[in-house]
């Protein structure tokens, strides 16, 4: 009886192999047919037949397996008849291709073939991603983008040439997670991009995608981290600056700032910085120096009259809130016009500034209010 049962085992594992390479033989047929013209139909008939056998013990290490797979999935991905009902194609077609690396089978002789179709998979999804991200549909086009690096890899183990740069497809992957709102998503490609192409460009971007999303201790962090490998580059400083002010922590921005404006002494953003941070610090003196430093520089910056014109003019709030405050007697009505007085030697002061901030931006809303303020509260 033992032999008997042992003889019946056997023959199911005979015929169990037997139908899996059936399976393979049926794949391997459709694909021929597909590459002769016969139609797609033929590589949606391989399917069932391919996914089967992959999964098979008998074959789910099977080399040969994994390469109509790949096959029958890149075909699909290129089909636009079927791309629409199998969006997922290009990233099976990756899948099944991983899986034959990582098989590394010695026997197996079709590398070259397999590394050209490679090269059209990542053309194909690179395309995908493009179309994607003109549909907005920013998700998918993100992860589209993100499979290039991976196929890439495999290309250039096998001894062939990406046709799509890696950084590109990354810098895409990050638009499109930005684009779409992907927070997290875009935050990780950013990091792939610093670690594996290292640019200043992308520490401040990252300082601003945190910054956006309110994790401010994120944003502080990244710059902290640009700044051991770009210490002298102007634009991660005035990040730097920003979290600062961000943090109330103005005096260590004025430093920052000073530093900057050294290296930069032509840049006007960085002198409206510097002046703003002096307001925060409430040293007036400094901040007008500050200003009109920028308007020698060009007395025609918007940012620098509005700034001296803004910070004069604000002084007057404190001096009208007094006025308020005071009562309907005589001492107090002394007390009044005097406020009064000063109040209008500030408008007189601040009003050249602002004229001249408004003749730069005639729209601009700010600066008309305030105009309107002095011209209600003089006549």
């Amino acid at each position: 009886m033992k032999k008997i049962i042992f003889a019946f085992a056997c023959f199911g594992i005979i015929g169990s192999v037997s139908a899996q390479q059936g399976k393979l033989v049926s794949t391997w047929n459709a694909l021929e047919s597909y590459k002769k013209g016969d139609g797609v139909s033929n590589l949606e008939s391989a399917l069932p037949y391919i996914n089967e056998a992959v999964v098979n013990e008998q074959t789910i290490n099977s080399t040969k397996a994994w390469w109509y797979r790949s096959q029958v999935y890149q075909f699909i991905a290129s089909e636009k008849e079927l791309h629409g009902k199998y969006p997922e194609a290009g990233i099976e077609a990756l899948a099944s291709f991983k899986k034959m690396n990582d098989l590394n089978d010695p026997k197996f002789k079709d590398w070259e073939d397999a590394v050209k179709n490679l090269m059209a998979l990542s053309t194909t999804i690179f395309n995908d991603g493009v179309d994607q991200f003109q549909a907005k549909k920013f998700d998918l086009a993100s992860k589209s983008f993100g499979l290039i690096p991976d196929i890439n890899s495999i290309i250039e183990a096998r001894g062939g040439k990406s046709p799509i740069e890696a950084k590109t497809a990354l810098d895409n992957a990050a638009v499109s997670a930005e684009n779409g709102g992907l927070y997290k998503e875009a935050v990780d490609v950013y990091s792939k991009l610093i670690s594996k192409f290292p640019d200043v460009k992308y520490y401040n971007i990252l300082y601003q995608l945190h910054k956006k999303n309110g994790n401010l201790d994120a944003a502080n962090a990244i710059v902290e981290e640009g700044l051991t490998k770009y210490p002298s580059d102007k634009d991660l400083l005035i990040s730097k600056v920003n979290a600062l002010i961000t943090s109330g922590k103005s005096g260590a921005a004025v430093d920052y700032l000073k530093k900057i404006i050294e290296q930069d002494p032509k840049n006007e953003v960085l002198y409206v910085a510097l002046g703003q941070a002096y307001e925060q610090l409430k040293d007036e003196t400094h901040a007008r120096e500050t200003y009109a430093n920028l308007l020698k520089l060009n007395p025609n910056s918007f940012d620098g009259n509005y700034g001296m014109g803004a910070m004069i003019f604000n002084k007057a709030k404190d001096i009208t809130d007094q006025m308020n405050a005071l009562g309907y007697g005589k001492a107090d009505q002394v007390k009044y016009e005097e406020l009064k007085g000063n109040r209008t030697k500030i408008f007189a002061e601040a009003k050249p500034y602002l004229d001249k901030a408004l003749t730069i931006k005639p729209d601009n809303a700010s600066v008309k209010a305030a105009l309107g303020n002095i011209d209600s509260l003089t006549k």
